[in-house]
């Protein structure tokens, strides 16, 4: 193999290498925008929760934790709905 050819096959090896970099981070960017819509989605069933008069601030710590658990369930289920859906509306 001549040096000529060795270079082509190293720079597209670099290629590669750049497109997987590439990819990479736009996984990451997707997993921090998910990431982030989860903690939108728990603080807002979080706030539904404590908007019920029946939930007052002044709770035992058992029951606080049931409704943090709650809150984080509803989030993470509307987040997998979200994904399964890839943010579309059935109708469209």
């Amino acid at each position: 193999m001549t040096e000529q050819e060795m270079q082509f096959k190293l720079m597209e090896s670099q290629d590669k290498v750049n497109a997987l970099r590439q990819e990479v981070a736009e996984m990451s960017k997707e997993r921090e925008y998910w990431q982030q819509a989860r903690i939108q989605a728990a603080i807002a069933a979080m706030q539904a929760e404590l908007s019920n008069p029946n939930n007052t601030f002044m709770m035992c710590e058992d029951k606080r934790a049931i409704i943090v658990r709650r809150a984080v369930g509803y989030a993470d289920a509307l987040i997998a709905e979200l994904q399964k859906k890839g943010g579309q509306d059935e109708n469209d």
